[in-house]
């Protein structure tokens, strides 16, 4: 990646993550890997908070995560392993990721299902409140430090049985509106699924307000975990959104959801799901098995729901510095796409609107069957895919569509890669994966620079300059 595209990566987002402390759950995961990677070429401080990898190989490894941030073993079933984390890392940001995220797995693991997605998520937003109640302009905040730093390789385990490590957060550049030293805000972006919505599987989309539901235990869990998030915020969180000088000594904590479609992407390994399958099956020289085939997903590129959770954090965190007392504004340029976006008047009740929830899903045209989906591999790849369908197995949904207008109108947020691109760049990853001495995160950053400069010469306004 040439120094243009270094800094094309830098500026995206307003800059608004450059010397923040974010914290992300489900680091080791396939979006959670990404992520990491994305902040991380942004100039974010980034602690991750996770299980080890849950696949081999995994992308976490690949990109050899573990030495170029605070690596964190933990269970968001663990409530007291969660505060500490979020204790010691002071977050400015945080984007909630850990999940069981598999549909067929929760048939068979119904309590661990909902154990994690509903209550791991109720621990994050516990540990978000003890944050925003307990921590001050004090002494705590200049407190001796010891443990694991950045680039150590070394990894440390969150446990509510031990004190832990205590992490030096950094002094940042610029932590959002600080205050001697802790953040005065904190951003949480709680990420779920287009599953959380009762599917009746109809032709039109689903927008943010239609019911939540769930026909299985794991899109039920999801709709229950955006049951959570709406209630704390609305019990917990709402003050900031309509005073924003309210007790300043206090850590405001702003809290959204976000929904996305299927996402794809080089370096999912899990297993049952159907690229990583596609790909298993075509590098053994076997038929891929397809057992869904007339199912139809919002198929998206992993970075299209990951840069609307990058922007919607860096739309409530501008928004804040707009509002408050802190002169310091750091928008690109008067009148640009991002200052649109994120201006827009200062309309009263836009704050409000941004602590809510949010679809990310790709353009209609990339509402496909599965068998599309295969057959599009395919013209990169040689092969042959069976019909494997089985009419006595688990139920799973046959038609599910997002709509994003939302976003589009209020942070102005829109898919950049169509469905072939999305395909084509998949396929591109895991061929360039292949063979001894790959550099994985070099391949990885080139696809976020291409995926910045698609969104940019669409004028997205997260990639405007």
């Amino acid at each position: 990646m040439n120094l243009n595209s270094k800094l094309e990566l830098k500026n995206a987002f307003a800059g608004v993550y450059a010397g923040k402390r974010v914290l992300v759950t489900g680091h080791t995961g396939f979006k959670g890997s990404w992520l990491c990677e994305w902040l991380l070429a942004l100039g974010a401080e980034v602690t991750g908070f996770a299980l080890p990898p849950p696949t081999v190989p995994s992308l976490f490894d690949q990109l050899g995560l573990a030495s170029r941030l605070r690596h964190v073993i933990g269970d968001v079933r663990d409530l007291a392993a969660v505060r500490q984390v979020v204790e010691q890392t002071k977050p400015d940001f945080v984007f909630h990721l850990a999940a069981q995220p598999l549909v067929r797995l929760s048939y068979e693991q119904p309590v661990e299902t909902y154990a994690t997605n509903v209550m791991g998520t109720v621990n994050v937003l516990e540990a978000l409140r003890a944050y925003q109640n307990e921590f001050k302009n004090d002494s705590s905040s200049s407190r001796p430090v010891t443990g694991s730093e950045p680039g150590t390789g070394d990894s440390v385990h969150g446990s509510s049985s031990s004190s832990g490590p205590i992490f030096e957060p950094g002094t940042g550049t610029g932590n959002l509106n600080s205050l001697g030293g802790l953040p005065r805000s904190c951003v949480a972006v709680m990420v779920t699924t287009d599953k959380c919505y009762e599917n009746k599987e109809w032709v039109h989309s689903y927008r943010e307000e239609d019911p939540m539901g769930g026909y299985d235990p794991y899109s039920s869990s999801k709709g229950a975990a955006e049951l959570v998030i709406s209630a704390y915020r609305r019990s917990f969180f709402s003050s900031w959104t309509s005073n924003l000088d309210l007790d300043s000594e206090r850590v405001r904590v702003l809290v959204a959801s976000a929904r996305a479609g299927n996402v794809i992407g080089g370096g999912d390994w899990a297993l049952d799901r159907i690229v990583p399958d596609c790909i298993r099956s075509l590098q053994r020289g076997e038929a891929i098995p397809v057992r869904n085939k007339v199912a139809t997903r919002p198929w998206q590129h992993v970075l299209e729901p990951l840069s609307g959770y990058l922007w919607l954090g860096a739309s409530l965190a501008k928004e804040v510095q707009v509002g408050s007392p802190s002169p310091s504004r750091t928008l690109q340029s008067p009148g640009s796409q991002q200052e649109k976006a994120l201006d827009l008047d200062l309309r009263p009740g836009r704050l409000q609107a941004l602590c809510s929830a949010f679809n990310f899903g790709p353009s209609l045209s990339s509402n496909r069957t599965v068998a599309e989906l295969v057959q599009e591999i395919l013209k990169h790849l040689p092969g042959k895919w069976d019909d494997k369908s089985d009419p006595k197995a688990v139920h799973e949904a046959k038609l599910l569509n997002l709509a994003t207008d939302k976003a589009h109108h209020f942070i102005g947020w829109s898919p950049a890669w169509s469905f072939s691109e999305t395909v084509r760049e998949t396929v591109e990853w895991y061929r360039n994966a292949e063979g001894v001495g790959v550099d994985f995160r070099a391949l990885t950053l080139g696809q976020i620079a291409a995926y910045t400069a698609s969104a940019r010469a669409t004028s997205v306004a997260w990639a405007a300059e």
